[in-house]
């Protein structure tokens, strides 16, 4: 069975912060990544993939 995770960013010039949640509101992650894409593509990749 596959997990449903929610990504909430709060995006800024220079960071976003962002918090993921299970489908039933349990918290998995929060954490503040720069805002500049390279940085982005490996916040997706490490974090994205649980």
């Amino acid at each position: 069975m596959k997990r449903m995770y929610y990504v909430g960013p709060d995006v800024h010039k220079q960071s976003i912060y962002y918090c993921v949640k299970q489908g039933d509101g349990t918290e998995v992650r929060r954490g503040e990544v720069a805002a500049r894409q390279p940085v982005l593509r490996q916040w997706a990749q490490e974090t994205l993939s649980f």
